[in-house]
């Protein structure tokens, strides 16, 4: 705002010229009829509304409220509709500041998410736009919002996933470490019966009895395969003893399905991108170190 203007807005018309006292009063007639247009348009809303909602319309013999705006008010039954629409989202302090926007700025704004139309109206956003550009505005937010609530929803699933993973993990260790124990109970078992058969007195002849030597034969292969699985389970078990490895195994796996994912991708891709996008890949990889 302009040093001149300033001082004569300060000094009203005492030493101002003929011309600018006239600047002044066409200047104050503007500015008061756009101050009364926020009151009319947040009256004219309001009649609208009344006028279809209490079919007052009928009266005066109109069959609709869409026919009553067209023929009797002389606007399109769509834009009577915004003004009632911009009357149940905005209050009238809001319509009463914003007038300025316009019918159609206004039922635009009143049609998008409140959060994005907070966004547009902070800092006066919206008015220096064109209808085209609001509209193409809010497209935009609203894309870049639902994007943002599809990656949202992506990181919960992949977060529910997860944890689905980690608590089969945890259900898997109980049952391997069930699984431990019956091997120790049928390991010792078998080493008691070995220690049996071996400390058979020599008039038994246990080894030369060939069905005493038979079933010490069996007896200890048994025993030894029960030992080798006991040992594979054992080592189940200290792997899952280690969260951080329980956890890098549950990421792996993930890692791997993204990894597929990428790979269908490169395979459906023209050389050239798949060759930058190889790159990237590899470019990526050498940044973790990997």
């Amino acid at each position: 705002m302009n040093e001149v203007f300033n001082q004569l807005m300060l000094g009203g018309e005492v030493s101002a010229s003929e011309e600018q006292r006239r600047f002044l009063q066409v200047h104050n007639e503007i500015m008061y009829c756009g101050n009364m247009a926020g009151q009319f348009v947040v009256e004219l809303a309001r009649n609208l509304k009344k006028m279809k909602d209490a079919e007052l319309y009928t009266a005066a013999g109109f069959s609709s409220f869409g026919k009553y705006a067209e023929d009797a008010v002389g606007i399109k039954e769509r834009q009577a509709y915004n003004y009632i629409k911009i009357l149940d989202e905005f209050t009238d302090e809001f319509l009463q500041s914003n007038a300025k926007l316009g019918i159609t700025k206004l039922s635009l704004l009143a049609s998008a998410p409140e959060d994005i139309r907070s966004k547009l109206t902070e800092n006066a956003a919206s008015d220096e736009m064109t209808v085209r550009e609001l509209k193409a505005r809010i497209e935009e937010l609203e894309r870049e919002k639902e994007q943002h609530t599809e990656q949202l929803s992506m990181l919960e699933t992949e977060k529910e996933d997860a944890a689905d993973k980690l608590k089969k993990t945890e259900k898997e260790t109980q049952e391997e470490r069930k699984k431990a124990k019956k091997l120790e109970e049928e390991r010792d078992a078998l080493k008691r019966k070995i220690e049996e058969i071996e400390s058979l007195p020599p008039t038994v002849e246990k080894i030369e009895n060939p069905e005493t030597a038979a079933e010490l034969e069996k007896t200890k292969k048994a025993l030894s395969a029960a030992e080798e699985e006991l040992a594979a389970v054992t080592k189940k078990l200290e792997i899952a003893a280690d969260q951080n490895l329980v956890k890098f195994k549950v990421k792996f796996e993930d890692l791997q399905t993204v990894l597929n994912e990428i790979l269908e991708l490169l395979a459906e891709m023209e050389q050239e991108k798949k060759t930058k996008c190889k790159a990237a890949l590899r470019s990526v990889m050498e940044e973790y170190g990997l």
